[in-house]
């Protein structure tokens, strides 16, 4: 699903309510040091790898923005590796073909990764790179969140067995708020996250509670 915001609105948009049960805003410290690079008349391009969330389009209407809701999060062709005689990089290869289904020409300055990369195991997180790579610039960046160690657990915090789904709410803001699922598995450290991800190398990482990291990534 796309969203085109074609010219720019210099007034903040409208606070929406926190729509759903279990919905939580929470503070992000390194977003806003990815957003202040864009002025709100220069046109960006968005990549968000969860789905439509209104609260992220009703903030990037702000920008000259093309918003694109990629919706790979929790597919299932990425839960479960095939079958031990067929080969895992061809198959990852062809199911992030599938689902990341970019125009050839489509370049991305922003990309919120949210927690899509703790649910994919390392052979994935190379599959992703490379799928992901032909779609960047020198100054694509990215936000995501990984772990300080293997054992942290997932965003959810007080029930990691839990899926989430973001929407930006403020520069500083995020709304995160409960939804059915399977929740993350793979609690990637930054040093890891480092050496698998091949298209980002991670520039910035804050420690949050309980063990999880927010992370600021650049395009290699």
């Amino acid at each position: 699903m796309k969203q085109n915001r074609d010219g720019a609105e210099q007034a903040p948009p409208p606070r929406l309510p926190l729509a759903g049960s279990g919905a939580e805003i929470r503070s992000t410290l390194l977003l806003p040091l990815l957003l202040e690079r864009f002025d709100p008349e220069e046109p960006i391009h968005v990549l968000d790898v969860g789905y439509g969330a209104a609260e992220t389009v009703a903030f990037f209407s702000r920008y000259r923005c093309r918003l694109h809701f990629a919706g790979i999060i929790g597919a299932l062709e990425l839960e479960t590796l095939p079958a031990e005689d067929v080969d895992v990089d061809e198959y990852l290869d062809a199911a992030f073909a599938r689902l990341c289904d970019f125009a050839p020409d489509a370049r991305f300055d922003v990309c919120l990764l949210w927690d899509f990369l703790n649910y994919l195991p390392v052979s994935a997180l190379h599959a992703f790179s490379r799928v992901l790579r032909p779609h960047l610039h020198r100054q694509s960046h990215a936000h995501g969140f990984g772990a300080f160690k293997a054992t942290a657990p997932a965003m959810a915090r007080a029930a990691p067995e839990t899926a989430l789904r973001y929407g930006v709410y403020d520069v500083d803001k995020l709304l995160v708020r409960p939804q059915h699922g399977a929740a993350p598995r793979h609690s990637h450290s930054r040093a890891v996250l480092a050496d698998a991800l091949g298209c980002f190398e991670v520039v910035r990482g804050t420690l949050l509670k309980e063990g999880t990291m927010e992370l600021l990534l650049q395009a290699r």
